[in-house]
């Protein structure tokens, strides 16, 4: 058994007598199990150690047995999440730990009503992940994907309903002569007209406001998110599946 420990933790002798647990090679708890379930009698002069230091040894012994009594609580070895009381990890350490991180601009009064109305709202996740990354200009739109170097050629980057005017957040929503019969007909039921040039998060909030007096309020930004969502969904058929354009698939 001396040897087994020997090869397997190297100078354990050394681990007990000084006290030193720092570079032991196995886990602590393997090492506790394979001592005490080694149900043999130690013969302390093959090691060189004198009564003395076999008192000490033994001494260590029961330290080391009731720390680990005390860290185990009587439960078996486990992972524990130091960090917090419970020991169980959550998402929420990792979220704070990366805004008290984070080095940008914090949201002004507008961007956090504007998301908290949009996370509110009762759609599916990947519709308000969308709708988050219109709020924030940082859809794949041609325009966008030209400043990143992914397309680099004049007649990619036309709008792909009627391939006259440049594809930006703007157009392909709110300005594209096919859209804007969308919002025809669909502002002759929520009774608002878009500005031209309005800000995209302004005609969010604009829509929330008058539509939260007809819905409940976590239902107040589903019109606004389907109607980009069908827009989007659209132009995607067009430019990936080879869709032919119709205005009555919007309308």
């Amino acid at each position: 058994m001396v040897e087994v420990l020997r090869v397997r933790y190297d100078n354990f002798e050394h681990y007990i007598l000084e006290g030193d647990l720092s570079d032991l090679k196995g886990p602590i708890s393997t090492w506790w199990r394979d001592l005490v379930t080694s149900n043999i009698s130690w013969h302390w002069e093959y090691l060189g150690i004198s009564e003395e230091d076999n008192c000490k040894w033994l001494d260590n012994i029961k330290e080391v047995e009731a720390v680990l009594d005390k860290v185990t609580k009587g439960k078996e070895d486990g992972i524990v999440w130091t960090k917090e009381e419970s020991g169980v990890v959550f998402a929420k350490f990792y979220f704070n730990a990366i805004d008290e991180a984070s080095c940008l601009d914090p949201l002004d009064q507008t961007q956090e009503k504007a998301f908290g109305a949009l996370w509110s709202t009762q759609v599916h996740i990947k519709i308000k992940v969308f709708g988050w990354k219109t709020l924030l200009n940082r859809l794949a739109t041609r325009d966008l994907l030209l400043s990143r170097g992914i397309i680099s050629f004049s007649h990619d980057l036309t709008c792909v309903f009627y391939f006259r005017v440049e594809e930006n957040l703007q157009h392909i929503f709110f300005e594209c002569g096919a859209v804007t019969k969308v919002w025809a007909t669909t502002n002759c039921w929520i009774g608002y007209s878009f500005l031209e040039g309005e800000a995209i998060i302004n005609s969010f909030l604009a829509t929330c406001n008058i539509l939260e007096r007809k819905f409940k309020k976590n239902k107040k930004g589903i019109i606004w998110s389907a109607v980009l969502w069908s827009i989007w969904k659209l132009r995607n058929d067009i430019l990936f599946e080879g869709q032919i354009f119709n205005i009555n698939d919007l309308v």
